[in-house]
């Protein structure tokens, strides 16, 4: 169960035909939530939820929000709005992160709590609109990445709910065909490090131009003797390491990979970033 009100860090919502389940994004990287604006007619249900605040009756759902697992890069202060130079992030306080997390859909909701009893449970014959239904208030204290706080639970105003998001794509159609497909537009995908990822015409990659992410044929290759060509990250430059006659390198400065190697150049140890 959540309470509280969702913050939503973006809208958007594509439609069309059919397209697979996105399941790939359920890994430990995606242990955040953003989420989306939706709407939806009121549904009448029937429920009790139970947590250490309390037990409460619910009668009605009303959509609000879609949350879609997320990765969060935390980025060098005075980067600018386009390229995101990634540093490490502070540590995350739960001892139960990082984990993934499923996709869920929150409701609004009216709730009426059951009154407690004398013997610590709860008696739901006795319904009040009083949060909580009997004092003192609820208090807790909230530690998260960026900084902690002391709050008072006010009444619950959400229910989100583990959902199966099946992303909807573009559809074409002939006068005796129907075919479905999903595009993803050429651009900087958030990441550590941020790459370019999308779709292109044949023979084309995305990649990183110096000012944004394009289709381009001209990936790092060698051309006579030299390397030149793009790379798919503007933490990359395309240089030949000494075993590989061309590949994409990344700078100076910007965090080592998971095997600890920085192409041509080398892995401080203690900083954990190339030199």
């Amino acid at each position: 169960m959540t309470r509280g009100m969702f913050y939503v860090a973006a809208i958007g919502v594509l439609t069309g035909g059919l397209a697979t389940p996105a399941s790939a994004q359920f890994d430990p990287l995606h242990n955040n939530l953003k989420c989306y604006k939706i709407t939806g007619g009121v549904l009448t249900v029937n429920l009790q939820l139970d947590n250490q605040f309390g037990r409460e009756r619910v009668a009605h759902l009303v959509p609000q929000f879609l949350c879609a697992p997320t990765q969060k890069t935390c980025c060098a202060a005075g980067a600018t709005t386009t390229v995101c130079q990634p540093i490490p992030c502070p540590a995350e306080p739960s001892t139960n992160q990082p984990a993934a997390v499923d996709h869920f859909k929150c409701y609004k909701i009216q709730v009426k709590e059951c009154t407690p009893t004398a013997t610590n449970d709860f008696d739901c014959s006795k319904l009040t609109g009083r949060f909580p239904p009997a004092p003192p208030a609820i208090t807790a204290t909230l530690v998260d990445q960026f900084h902690t706080e002391n709050v008072t639970l006010s009444k619950p105003k959400m229910l989100c709910v583990p959902v199966l998001k099946i992303r909807q794509g573009t559809t074409t159609t002939t006068a005796t065909t129907s075919t479905t497909t999903t595009t993803r537009v050429c651009g900087l995908q958030n990441g550590n490090p941020p790459v370019c990822g999308g779709d292109c015409p044949t023979l084309q990659t995305c990649l990183w131009t110096g000012t944004m992410c394009m289709c381009s044929d001209t990936p790092c290759q060698l051309t006579g003797a030299t390397c030149g060509g793009l790379c798919p990250s503007p933490q990359q430059q395309c240089h030949s390491p000494g075993t590989n006659p061309c590949t994409c390198c990344f700078n100076p400065g910007v965090p080592c990979t998971t095997d600890g190697q920085c192409c041509s150049n080398s892995c401080n140890a203690s900083t954990m970033v190339c030199d």
